[in-house]
C-alpha cells in the first residue's frame, strides 16, 4: 500500500509518517517532514549556513561584552561616558609624584548626512556598508578614541598634550584639518557621503561633566549640519 503526498508523490506504507507530521488542514507536509525529504547535500549546506549564523551571533555577543560595536569594530556607545570621565579626571589630576600630561580634551561629534535617505533608497545592506566605510576613514585620519554611537552617529575623544598651546584658534585649526580629511573624496560605490561635525574643547582647570561635553558637541554638530544644508541649497 502507498500513501499519497500532495502533488502526486508516493511513500510506502512501511515508511508512512504519523498523521501529526502532516499539516492536514493546509494539505502540505510539515516543515519537519520537508526536512526529511531534502537532498542530503542541500541539508548540509543549510546546516552550514545555520552554524555560520550561530557563529556570527556568538562573535557579535563577545564583541558587545568587550565594548566593541559589532558592525564597525569601533568602541561602542556604552563605553563613551566612562572613557571620557577618565580623561577628565586625568586632565585635572595633580599629585605629589606626577602631574597630568594632558592639556585639553577635544570631543568631536559626527553624524552622516542623509543617512535615512541612503537606507530608504539603497537598502540597509548598503547603509551598513556606508557605516563601515566611514568608520574605516575615521581610523585612517586619527589614532584617538573612536566610537560608534546609535545609528549613523560617531564620536572622537582626542586628548591634547600638555606641551601644546591650546588657544581657541589652535583648537579650530585641529578641527578644520580633521573635518577636511574625513570628508575628502569619501564615497560608497557611486554615492558620495559626508558627515556633519561639531566639537567642544575642555581645557585644564575647566569643570564640566562628560554629559555636558557630549551635549555641547552634539549641538555644535547640528549647527554644522544646518550650515551644510544651507550651503548645498545655495549651490543648487
Amino acid at each position: 500500500m502507498f500513501g499519497r503526498l500532495p502533488g502526486g508523490g508516493k511513500i510506502e506504507k512501511g515508511n508512512q509518517l504519523p498523521d501529526d507530521e502532516f499539516s492536514v488542514l493546509q494539505g502540505v507536509p510539515s516543515p519537519d517532514f520537508l526536512d526529511l525529504t531534502l537532498d542530503h547535500g542541500l541539508r548540509e549546506v543549510l546546516r552550514g549556513e545555520e552554524k555560520s549564523r550561530a557563529d556570527q551571533a556568538t562573535i557579535k555577543g563577545l564583541k558587545e561584552k568587550q565594548g566593541i560595536d559589532s558592525l564597525t569594530g569601533l568602541l561602542a556607545e556604552g563605553e563613551v561616558e566612562s572613557r571620557l570621565d577618565k580623561l577628565i579626571t586625568e586632565l585635572n589630576f595633580v599629585g605629589e609624584q606626577r602631574r597630568s600630561t594632558l592639556g585639553a580634551i577635544m570631543v568631536v561629534y559626527l553624524d552622516l548626512n542623509d543617512f535615512k535617505q541612503i537606507n530608504d533608497q539603497r537598502g540597509h545592506a548598503f547603509g551598513d556598508q556606508a557605516l563601515v566605510i566611514f568608520a574605516n576613514r575615521l581610523r585612517l585620519v586619527t589614532r584617538d578614541l573612536i566610537f560608534r554611537l546609535h545609528g549613523d552617529e560617531f564620536l572622537i575623544l582626542m586628548p591634547i598634550a600638555n606641551d601644546r598651546t591650546i588657544s581657541d584658534e589652535v583648537s579650530k585649526g585641529i578641527f578644520k584639518r580633521l573635518q577636511a580629511e574625513i570628508n575628502d573624496n569619501l564615497s560608497v560605490e557611486d554615492l558620495p557621503i559626508s558627515a556633519a561635525m561639531g566639537y567642544i574643547v575642555l581645557k585644564k582647570g575647566e569643570r564640566k561633566s562628560a554629559k555636558d561635553l557630549l551635549h555641547e558637541a552634539d549641538q555644535k554638530m547640528y549647527e554644522n549640519k544646518r550650515e551644510m544644508k544651507l550651503g548645498s541649497n545655495g549651490r543648487s
